[in-house]
């Protein structure tokens, strides 16, 4: 019968079987049709079970698959009341194989009593079963009942009227023996159904997790969100993208029968929005889901997202600082060629002084210059660079009671020199041997 035709129940019709064909056909070829449209990724795995004692004779066995096929049928097979399905893994000629579960695309079956054979291909393996009354089992009646004539063969085989679902991958390994690649996803109708990913979704909130505290960590102590600085406020943007991501994890990872495609899409939104922060040469990410090859599409955007959450915030000013190397020598950290180009340079200076005097005498007794001029320069008494002392710092800054702060110019050979040497050397005579100094860059 072609075409999508509903049986007509009228009075006077003399029933058959084909009625109940046609009806059967109908209701069958309705219900896929109305998956398909509402659901585009409507087939997949649910349950899926192997007997790995069994790899060890090289074969591979069947033990439980709940599954939708691509065409909408529906499989719910159980080796303690189906045939066996299985394979002889023996025959692999490669490595690594993926291998699919199929059967006959038809509604033929075989073994019905008073009808011509069907051949081998059909979709149907017939038995007559005896089917006690529910509400009376003494009552009787043989009922002639089909399961799937599913097989197991290599994916990509040419199977003519057959439909297939790829299920698993098995690979041979040092000894010849032959186990499951449990980094295998096979398209799946929810997260449960691929210990995978809910392996890699326990992975990614633990990975939050620690982001989230070690930021929690830096905050504590700065105040309300008032007296951040961009820095702090940068750290406390991330903090918010972090909590809203986990709280949405964890509600999947608390329920896990939600469609693989809502991981993938959750995942690639916070990638997207994390990466803005950590890494933003990794937005927007380019994956692609494919229902058909999940390996691929989870493996690809997982080890992204780790990366991504991996990454340290790279600022210009970030590291930079000056210590003491003996009382009246300072040193900074090495500092990036970008930093010198995108940063202001601030000195904050604490002297234990009863009056403020000594702020007009600090840029001539504190000489800054390279680590390659310094010791020449004091020798000839030559200036260092010009340090301009600033009461209107930059917001940037947070100002500390008692210290004043010094602006250093950012022009002339001795600055040059600096920058060469990406380094900051400084020597402070007298009274200002003992100051307390710190180096602070602020970027443009």
């Amino acid at each position: 019968m072609k075409g999508f035709r509903k049986v007509i129940w009228a009075e006077g019709v003399f029933l058959g079987q084909q009625h109940f064909q046609a009806w059967d056909i109908y209701q069958s070829h309705y219900q896929k049709l109305k998956t398909r449209i509402y659901e585009p990724h409507f087939w997949g795995v649910k349950e899926l079970e192997w007997n790995e004692a069994a790899l060890q004779n090289s074969r591979l066995e069947l033990v439980r698959c709940l599954a939708v096929f691509p065409d909408g049928s529906l499989i719910d097979y159980d080796r303690k009341y189906d045939k066996p399905v299985s394979y002889d893994l023996s025959t692999l000629n490669s490595e690594s194989q993926v291998l699919a579960l199929s059967f006959p695309s038809n509604d033929m079956a075989d073994s019905i009593t008073g009808y011509a054979p069907s051949g081998s291909s059909v979709g149907w393996h017939a038995q007559h079963v005896e089917v006690p009354d529910q509400y009376d089992p003494s009552r009787k009646r043989d009922v002639l009942l089909g399961q799937p004539n599913m097989h197991l063969h290599i994916s990509g085989e040419d199977r003519a009227n057959n439909v297939s679902l790829n299920v698993v991958r098995v690979i041979r390994s040092y000894d010849n023996a032959f186990e499951l690649d449990k980094n295998y996803i096979p398209p799946v109708l929810s997260l449960d159904a691929a210990p995978v990913l809910s392996e890699q979704l326990g992975s990614v909130i633990d990975i939050l997790q620690s982001q989230f505290r070690s930021l929690h960590e830096k905050r504590v102590g700065l105040g309300d969100v008032g007296s951040f600085l961009s820095s702090d406020l940068a750290d406390f943007l991330l903090q918010s993208e972090l909590t809203e991501a986990l709280a949405e994890l964890r509600v999947m990872g608390d329920n896990k029968a939600v469609p693989a495609i809502d991981f993938y899409r959750l995942l690639r939104r916070y990638h997207d929005r994390i990466a803005l922060h950590l890494a933003p040469e990794k937005v927007p990410f380019n994956g692609t889901y494919e229902h058909n090859d999940l390996t691929s599409s989870f493996s690809t955007l997982y080890q992204s997202v780790r990366a991504v959450l991996g990454a340290e915030r790279k600022r210009a000013e970030a590291g930079i600082a000056i210590e003491a190397l003996s009382p009246g020598r300072f040193q900074s950290t090495k500092i990036s060629q970008e930093a010198f180009e995108k940063c202001s340079f601030y000195l904050s200076v604490y002297i234990d002084a009863s009056d403020t005097s000594w702020i007009a005498q600090f840029p001539a007794f504190f000489k800054v210059a390279s680590p390659s001029l310094i010791e020449n320069m004091v020798a000839s008494a030559t200036p260092g660079v010009q340090l301009v002392h600033t009461q209107r710092v930059p917001q940037k800054i947070r100002i500390k009671s008692g210290y004043e702060y010094f602006l250093i110019t950012k022009s002339g050979d001795v600055w040059a020199s600096i920058c060469r040497d990406q380094q900051f050397s400084a020597f402070a005579f007298g009274e200002f041997a003992h100051a307390k100094v710190e180096l602070i860059a602020v970027e443009e």
